[in-house]
């Protein structure tokens, strides 16, 4: 009985060593992966403090390459600047461009325009140059009448001392000469006026035929193209240049037998049968007429000038 319970007791103290022996194992294992798992935790720790250094290294070295690269850039011309210098080139080339096409259509409207001024100063010269021929006319007319007037005064003073006329009819020749001279003067002076506005704004006319017909309508044609004008005013220009042709029509046809006239008494004059004077009367007779048809020639113009100028 007492082998027996010894041997329980020995079997028990057996199971006893065993189970401590498994328990302390056990709590080693555990003690074991928990040193471990601290250990792989430092281990990451570790690593990722090497991988955030690393980093911050890497960081730093391309801070680095990117400052030295930077201020490489910066000593010398990039790629991008070069290409940004071309298109300011281009821009200032298209500039230059648009600029030298805006100077030209400028010059071409600068042209144009002074070609309408000049076109409008010709024409608002116009008035100008006939009134200024019209008294050269009239001053070369009187210059012949001055020279018969001339001859006219001696042949009357020889016949006054002559007793043959009076004093008062030698006066009289003396006071009509007078009048003649300041005839011419006057003439002179208002063709020195009207010269001078042609001469101020640069005006020629030496291309200008007065003596040829112009190309003036009928009144109906001028009223049914400009219905807003001034009928009567139209009528009034449109008569005067027909009138003004109508003179010149007939007064021609005088010129053209006082100029046969002269010739005739140009040979008598030569043969003697024809005194000076009666010849330089004729001579004067011719001058006049054609001043009056110089003066028709020139009512012609103004008349056409001023139809023109109303109808604009």
């Amino acid at each position: 009985m007492k082998d027996t319970l010894n041997k329980y007791l020995l079997w028990g103290l057996i199971l006893g060593v065993l189970f401590a022996g498994h328990f302390y194992v056990q709590a080693s294992e555990v003690d074991t992966g928990e040193a471990i798992t601290e250990e792989g935790t430092q281990e990451g720790i570790s690593s990722e403090h090497r991988t955030e250094e690393t980093s911050t290294e890497n960081m730093a070295e391309e801070t680095t390459e990117s400052s030295s690269s930077a201020e490489e850039e910066r000593k010398q011309p990039a790629k991008g600047l070069a290409t940004q210098t071309d298109g300011e080139r281009f821009t200032e080339q298209g500039i230059s461009e648009a600029t030298t096409e805006k100077d030209s259509y400028s010059e071409e409207t600068q042209k144009a325009l002074e070609e309408l001024l000049k076109g409008l100063s010709y024409e608002n010269g116009l008035p100008y140059f006939l009134n200024k021929y019209q008294y050269d006319c009239k001053a070369a007319y009187l210059k012949k009448y001055v020279a018969y007037m001339d001859a006219q005064i001696k042949a009357y003073q020889e016949m006054y001392e002559l007793g043959e006329v009076t004093e008062d009819t030698l006066n009289s020749y003396k006071a009509q000469k007078a009048l003649t001279e300041a005839e011419l003067q006057t003439a002179q002076n208002e063709s020195a006026y009207y010269n001078l506005y042609l001469t101020e704004n640069n005006l020629d006319y030496s291309d200008y035929n007065v003596k040829s017909l112009k190309d003036m309508e009928n009144i109906e044609y001028y009223r049914e193209n400009y219905p807003e004008k001034d009928y009567m005013t139209i009528a009034r220009y449109v008569t005067d240049y027909n009138n003004a042709v109508t003179y010149i029509n007939a007064k021609q046809a005088e010129v053209n037998f006082l100029k046969k006239s002269l010739a005739m008494s140009k040979m008598l004059l030569d043969e003697g049968e024809l005194s000076k004077i009666e010849y330089m009367e004729r001579e004067v007779t011719l001058a006049n007429a054609e001043y009056e048809l110089e003066q028709y020639y020139v009512s012609m113009n103004i008349a056409y000038v001023n139809i023109e100028s109303y109808c604009k």
